[in-house]
């Protein structure tokens, strides 16, 4: 034996296909090749796919919390919305209106009254802008209740699946699948913010045919076996898992969520703050309604009538 052992020593060795195992390795996990010796990119390629789905766990179940609790602050902002869409659309409208009748008066003194009467174009848009904004709001808030446990249930196993599909470094190297992968990341992001389960359904239930339907470039939803693409991906899973944090504690540090939590605590508090926040906005209305009339005199003075 002691004859055998010198003699190797005269035989060069190829380190590159060899690899120490430490202690903490799983012995199951560790493949010897026909040399006897473990190959480190098998290795390596075995632990980062254990990473990979650990951290796919854990993006999951963040997400899942995210969502819970987004649905909670949804449900009483749209409770007080409901309440008070009214006041706020009056509210602003003044706003606008003195806005307008100051740029009038502005326009018409500095540039005459031709170039002043194009306020009243420009202040009928931004009415109506308005006005789609506070309906586009109540829309996405209609009907928005805290998720039961069958919801819960449902956005969990939804989240196990959608959490696989998000590696858009995958084609680095091919710019429109990029794409796809970043405007499909996009897609569900903006619908878990949204809390559209029916939609973020529909994506996890045929990813393919959703990506086909908005016209985007054909990709394979594969983990690839790659190295440094698994490498990659563990990176990309760990910066989403971080983004998703930072949500979920901006979301937990916002005022809206500290009126969930006492409204958790006294179901009356809702109704208290609806009616505290509409007396302040009727007196909030009736000064910018005063300081709209004000204006109204002065452009009656300058030129007879008030165009806006």
């Amino acid at each position: 034996m002691g004859s055998w052992y010198l003699a190797q020593l005269d035989n060069p060795v190829d380190f590159s296909e060899t690899t120490y195992v430490q202690m903490d390795d799983d012995p199951a996990d560790v493949e010897v090749s026909s040399r006897g010796l473990v190959r480190h990119g098998e290795l390596e390629a075995k632990h980062y796919q254990r990473l990979i789905e650990a951290s796919r766990d854990r993006l999951a179940d963040i997400e899942l919390e995210f969502g819970v609790e987004k649905s909670r602050v949804d449900s009483i902002n749209s409770q007080l919305y409901s309440a008070l869409r009214d006041i706020y659309e009056k509210r602003d409208y003044f706003k606008i209106l003195i806005r307008y009748r100051h740029s009038f008066v502005d326009r018409l003194l500095s540039e005459g009254e031709d170039v002043a009467k194009n306020v009243t174009e420009e202040f009928e848009k931004e009415a109506e802008a308005n006005e789609q904004e506070y309906q586009s709001t109540a829309d996405a808030l209609e009907g928005k209740v805290e998720l039961d446990r069958e919801q819960k249930a449902k956005l969990k196993k939804l989240w196990k699946t959608l959490v696989r599909m998000f590696h858009p470094d995958q084609y680095d190297n091919d710019p429109e699948k990029r794409k796809t992968y970043e405007m499909l990341t996009q897609a569900i992001n903006q619908a878990r913010d949204r809390g559209d389960i029916a939609l973020l359904e529909m994506i996890a239930s045929n990813p393919t045919e959703f990506i086909r339907n908005q016209g985007w470039k054909a990709v394979e939803l594969n983990d690839s076996i790659d190295i440094d693409e698994l490498r990659s991906l563990y990176e990309l899973l760990q910066k989403n898992i971080l983004e998703t944090i930072e949500a979920l504690n901006h979301l937990k540090e916002s005022p809206d969520y500290e009126l969930y939590l006492l409204a958790a605590e006294d179901d009356l508090i809702i109704d208290r703050v609806i009616a505290t926040q509409r007396s302040q906005l009727e007196v909030e209305v009736l000064e910018l309604e005063a300081e709209a009339s004000v204006l109204k005199d002065q452009v009656e003075e300058l030129v007879g009538d008030v165009p806006v």
